[in-house]
C-alpha cells in the first residue's frame, strides 16, 4: 500500500467500524426493547439456518442417484422455474382468493402465506433427504420450492405490527445482520457436517437434512408466535 494510500485506509477503517458498532448497538437495542423484536430476529436467524441447508443441493443427488452435472443443473433450472410461476402467480391467489376468505386483510393474508411457505420448507426438506427414487426426489423438491415467498410474505407480515418507520427500520437492519451471520454459519455448518456424514449409513448420512427440518420447525413455533402477537394487536385495536 503507498503511503499517500494511509490516511484514505485508516479513515475509511475508522468509517465501516463507527458503522459496525452503530449497527451492533442498534440490534442490541431492538433486542431489548420488546418480545416481538426478539421472536422477528430470532425467526429469521432459524429460517436462515435451517434453508442454507440448499448448499448440498448440488452434492447429494449426485452421491444419491448417481446424477451427472447435467441433470442436476436441470434440477436446478426447474426450482427456477417453479419460483418464476410462484412469482406470477402468488400475488392473484393472494387477492382474488385468500384475501376474501381471510376478512380482506392483508396481514391475515401475509401469515397464512408464511405458515404455508415455512410447512412447505419442512415438508420438502424431508421429501429431498429421504427420497428413495430419483421421481420422488423431483416431488420433494417441487414441494420445498412451494415455501419461495417466505421470506417476503414474513417481512411484510411482521412490518405490518410495527407502527413507527423508525422502529420498522431498526428492525430491517437487525433483520439484514442476523441473515448475514446465519448465512456465514451455515454454510460453513451444512458443508462440513456434510462431509461428515456423507457416505456413513443410511440415517447418519441424512442428519443434515433431519437438522434442517428442526431448525425450520423451529422456525415454525415463532411464525406461530408471531401470529398470536398479531391477534393481540388486533384484539387491542379493535
Amino acid at each position: 500500500m503507498d503511503i499517500k494510500d494511509g490516511p484514505i485506509f485508516w479513515t475509511i477503517m475508522t468509517t465501516l467500524q463507527t458503522k459496525a458498532k452503530h449497527s451492533i448497538c442498534s440490534c442490541r437495542e431492538m433486542l431489548a426493547s420488546s418480545s416481538l423484536s426478539r421472536t422477528t430476529l430470532f425467526t429469521f436467524l432459524l429460517l436462515t439456518c435451517g434453508a442454507n441447508i440448499r448448499v448440498v443441493f448440488v452434492q447429494w443427488p449426485s452421491v444419491t442417484y448417481g446424477w451427472i452435472l447435467a441433470e442436476v443443473q436441470a434440477i436446478i433450472s426447474y426450482e427456477a422455474v417453479i419460483s418464476s410461476i410462484l412469482f406470477l402467480i402468488l400475488p392473484t391467489i393472494s387477492h382474488k382468493i385468500l384475501k376474501p376468505r381471510l376478512g380482506g386483510s392483508v396481514s391475515e393474508v401475509d401469515l397464512f402465506v408464511t405458515k404455508f411457505s415455512a410447512v412447505a420448507h419442512v415438508v420438502g426438506i424431508l421429501c429431498i433427504g429421504f427420497a428413495p427414487t430419483k421421481a420422488s426426489y423431483v416431488v420433494g423438491v417441487t414441494v420445498w420450492r412451494l415455501g419461495h415467498g417466505l421470506l417476503d410474505a414474513l417481512r411484510s407480515y411482521v412490518t405490518g405490527l410495527l407502527e413507527n418507520k423508525e422502529d420498522i427500520e431498526q428492525l430491517y437492519l437487525g433483520i439484514g445482520m442476523v441473515e448475514t451471520l446465519g448465512a456465514m454459519i451455515a454454510t460453513a455448518a451444512w458443508s462440513g457436517l456434510f462431509a461428515k456424514v456423507l457416505g456413513q449409513g443410511y440415517l447418519l448420512s441424512r442428519l443434515p437434512f433431519m437438522a434442517s427440518s428442526m431448525i425450520l420447525l423451529g422456525c415454525c413455533a415463532c411464525i406461530w408466535m408471531l401470529g398470536k402477537s398479531g391477534s393481540r394487536k388486533s384484539k387491542g385495536t379493535g
